[in-house]
């Protein structure tokens, strides 16, 4: 196997971790806050958890969905949410907030700058680059809290740093060329995100 086909073979391996992180990530806020969803709900949830974001970016940036042209997009979402269904049913985890954490902020990462180098791969701004990233990252969490009836995180006055950490890595993905944009940008993200969770960094809020 010659090294083309080992980037891409671990190219695929890491977009298919990276999409069952948060399709778990889905399944495990809606066993952590009760939604009373059944097998298929969970499902659901963990599909639009992973695809929902990236979904949004490809309507508006006017070209065929993601996962229409490579199913493996949809099938590892599914598959994801069924185990972690199976997993977590009737069972009890003292870590389950931190396992919700950990999941979310890797795959906000990895939508958020994958979404930004789509974008600029289409020819797109630097602005638009950002936008269309920080969008896929957030959007697939904030379709999740709504379906599991809550506000969403990132628009929570008390919630720590969410899509700042996302703006951030966007930011670094379209000033910095090539594969160490890419790197940096992603780790950026997730290591802001979960510094924030790890300190309760936070943005002032506003009472009324």
């Amino acid at each position: 196997m010659d090294n083309e086909a080992l980037f891409a073979l671990f190219r695929f391996a890491v977009d298919m971790a990276c999409v069952a992180a948060f399709a778990l990530s889905g399944v495990l806020a809606a066993r952590d806050r009760k939604a009373e969803l059944d097998m298929f709900g969970v499902v659901v949830v963990a599909v639009v958890t992973a695809i929902g974001g990236g979904t949004l970016r490809d309507v508006l940036l006017d070209v065929p969905v993601f996962w229409l042209e490579d199913t493996s997009f949809i099938y590892c979402p599914i598959l994801a949410g069924l185990a972690g269904f199976v997993i977590t049913k009737d069972r009890v985890h003292p870590n389950l907030d931190l396992m919700i954490t950990v999941c979310d902020a890797i795959g906000l990462a990895y939508f958020s700058v994958m979404g930004a180098v789509k974008a600029q791969e289409l020819g797109m701004g630097p602005v638009t680059s950002v936008l269309m990233g920080l969008m896929t990252g957030i959007s697939g969490g904030m379709m999740r809290d709504t379906y599991t009836r809550q506000v969403p995180f990132v628009m929570r006055k008390n919630g720590e740093f969410y899509a700042t950490p996302t703006l951030l890595g966007c930011i670094v993905v379209v000033n910095v060329p090539g594969s160490l944009g890419l790197w940096a940008g992603g780790l950026l993200c997730l290591i802001l995100r979960l510094a924030a969770v790890r300190w309760k960094l936070k943005l002032p809020g506003v009472s009324w």
